[in-house]
């Protein structure tokens, strides 16, 4: 008789705010975490006041589901973003404006907005992927998402581009070559220092997917972590070894 394969649970933690707080408990990784609080009208002014650009995002919850984004104007302006709707609104009216938009039941975060390099005119940011089938974390895929026209997120699932990172890191680079080398050394060090912080507070850590955008002067940021990553993206840029990699290393963990 066949024996029936025996599938391991690994851990998943969904709160964003959890994941950011034990990041910003490892001091090299703080200059890469944008400023993340709880959603509060107190939290919206001040972020407002330090930034021209917020996010509000469900602390649970993937896919790009439920952001908005706020952009100051002048004269009391502000510009909110939801989905591909646009409406501009004064402070007095913001919180409401925001609060209507929000899924029932579910807390928000408000996080400082990052002016993201574009590819084809479009913002992309980047998606590592690393996975621990043994005891060390590897990196094993990094792919660029542009996003969708008229939209605020590039997430796959709402209609984001996956891209072949090279291209995209130099199309961000002016085409300099040197460049794109150090900023892959600086994901590669940022992907496992990433993983290795979580792992210290959550043990049953497997696979991550880490978000991370590159501003348009050249810095990088960790916007997401995911603890359930999808692999998709991967399969769709053409590199089929990078894919049957992570495969690999899957089954080995699942």
């Amino acid at each position: 008789m066949e024996r029936k394969r025996q599938i391991r649970h690994y851990q998943q933690i969904a709160s964003k705010l959890l994941k950011t707080r034990v990041l910003e408990k490892t001091e090299s990784l703080r200059p890469f975490l944008p400023e993340t609080r709880r959603y509060s009208t107190d939290a919206l002014k001040l972020m407002l006041k330090r930034y021209p650009i917020v996010y509000i995002k469900p602390d649970k919850g993937g896919g790009g589901g439920g952001i908005l984004r706020v952009r100051k104007q002048e004269n009391d302006k502000y510009e909110v973003r939801f989905r591909t709707h646009t409406k501009t609104t004064t402070w007095s009216q913001l919180d409401d404006q925001l609060r209507s938009c929000f899924f029932a039941g579910k807390r928000y975060l408000v996080q400082q907005g990052i002016e993201l390099a574009t590819i084809d005119d479009r913002p992309f940011d980047l998606r590592l992927l690393l996975q621990r089938p043994n005891k060390d974390w590897k990196l094993t895929g990094i792919v660029a998402k542009s996003a969708a026209p008229g939209r605020i997120v590039t997430n796959h699932c709402k209609g984001g581009k996956p891209v072949d990172a090279a291209k995209a890191l130099l199309t961000a680079a002016g085409g300099e070559p040197k460049t794109v080398k150090r900023w892959v050394k600086v994901l590669v060090w940022l992907g496992i220092k990433t993983a290795d912080a979580l792992h210290v507070q959550f043990t049953g850590l497997r696979e991550l997917g880490i978000d991370v955008g590159l501003d348009r002067n050249g810095r990088f940021w960790i916007f997401e972590v995911n603890t359930r990553p999808q692999f998709r993206m991967f399969k769709k840029i053409g590199d089929r070894s990078m894919y049957r990699k992570i495969m690999q290393f899957h089954r080995k963990i699942v």
